[in-house]
């Protein structure tokens, strides 16, 4: 490989590698107290709402979500819930996300990793997915 290739692929590792989504991980011990015992939650779709309304439990906020709630299941039987919620009554924040990793066994589920990122408004920083980081 010459120096030219060589260096093209580098300079493309390093824009790409950079593009990657960031993210926060929550421990998810103590939601999975919370639900461990709940047999009310069905779907997936539920799972993520009643994560939502224990986080607004803890919340700073009193504000309603407004959730696009996307959920796949893995090869593993695992299943892969995405929740996207518009905020519109912060002026600096537009969107946060949830992405968790969750299993049902029996009648109960069990959030096995829980991610959150977020974006700004434009002109507050990063209109992008991320921590900021």
């Amino acid at each position: 490989m010459n120096w030219r290739v060589t260096l093209g692929v580098l300079c493309m590792l390093m824009v790409f590698g950079s593009c990657a989504e960031s993210f926060k991980q929550i421990p998810p011990d103590k939601f999975n107290d919370t639900i461990a015992k709940r047999k009310d939650i069905k779907t997936s779709d539920e799972l993520i709402k009643a994560y939502y309304q224990y986080r607004q439990y803890y919340s700073e906020t009193d504000a309603r979500p407004r959730l696009n709630i996307t959920s796949r299941k893995l090869d593993s039987g695992d299943y892969e819930i995405t929740a996207i919620d518009t905020i519109t009554n912060d002026d600096a924040l537009a969107a946060e996300k949830i992405v968790m990793i969750a299993t049902r066994k029996a009648e109960t589920w069990k959030a096995l990793d829980i991610k959150y990122n977020w974006k700004a408004r434009e002109g507050y920083g990063s209109s992008e997915w991320g921590t900021g980081n």
